[in-house]
């Protein structure tokens, strides 16, 4: 696919709310990852209507929703065919900020994420994949689904 990276890590940014899309993220990275480290991530956006949110929300059911993001990004992991495992990530915050963050603490070569929008809005990136194409320090590839 690329020879951007250069065997630096590579991080792929799937959406565990879109199966299909971070199947198919997942399994491109894989491919793209044989001589570099892959590091799988998923973020836990902030709520639609910023921090206050978070104050009516239980911290059991923050915990629970972490606990299944963990497993979906497991399961993820493991239906790849890798030469080794990849580095899971599930990272709370924004999304962009968390993403560049991790990608620069990783020192990753490429990001590669997907980008998805249906309606005639479809030719623009989202807020979150222009964020990320805006400010990496690397490569990035957005695959469109």
């Amino acid at each position: 696919m690329t020879q951007v990276n250069r065997g630096k890590p590579i991080l792929a940014l799937v959406d565990l709310n879109h199966p299909d899309g971070a199947s198919c993220l997942a399994r491109a990275a894989a491919a793209e990852s044989e001589e570099a480290e892959l590091h799988l991530a998923f973020v836990l956006p902030y709520g639609p209507y910023g921090s206050y949110v978070g104050a009516l929300i239980s911290d059991e059911t923050v915990d629970e929703i972490a606990r299944r993001a963990h497993e979906g990004i497991e399961a993820l992991a493991d239906g790849l065919a890798s030469k080794r495992a990849p580095s899971l990530h599930v990272l709370r915050g924004g999304v962009g900020e968390q993403a560049l963050k991790l990608a620069r603490q990783i020192d990753a070569g490429l990001i590669m994420l997907n980008a998805r929008r249906e309606g005639p809005e479809a030719h623009h990136l989202g807020p979150h994949a222009a964020q990320i194409m805006r400010y990496a320090d690397c490569s990035v590839l957005v695959m469109r689904e």
